[in-house]
């Protein structure tokens, strides 16, 4: 399957519409964490992709008549996913500056929890 046309969707909404949800105040709130290659880190890709698809059918419902619709989207997606992607103390980007990558491109995560599948034979 060809995601080509999704994935340039995707991208112009986190460049277009980023800056405009998440760039007003900046100066007063101090700097964010942001990186310029916000796409070599996979947390922040999966929570932007959700919010993407979750904006996209609120723009639909409220096409439709839902008046709440995008002030759910707000609530439910955004302000939650928003919330742990500028987090700058646990956030996926707090080793980063809006300038610079920390990093040399690949995911330095080190997962915490090892998952082993369940041996044969167990059940729920």
């Amino acid at each position: 399957m060809d995601r080509t046309a999704e994935t340039e969707g995707f991208v112009r909404w986190v460049v277009e519409k980023l800056a405009k949800m998440e760039g007003f105040g900046v100066e007063k709130r101090g700097e964010i964490p942001w990186c310029p290659r916000w796409w070599e880190h996979p947390e922040v890709v999966q929570r932007l992709y959700v919010s993407w698809l979750a904006h996209g059918k609120a723009v639909e419902l409220a096409r439709d008549g839902d008046g709440q619709a995008l002030s759910q989207w707000w609530i439910h997606h955004w302000d939650h996913h928003a919330s742990r992607v500028f987090d700058r103390a646990r956030g996926p980007l707090r080793f980063c500056t809006p300038k610079e990558h920390h990093g040399d491109g690949t995911p330095k995560q080190t997962p915490f929890l090892t998952v082993a599948t369940p041996t044969n034979g167990w059940t729920l």
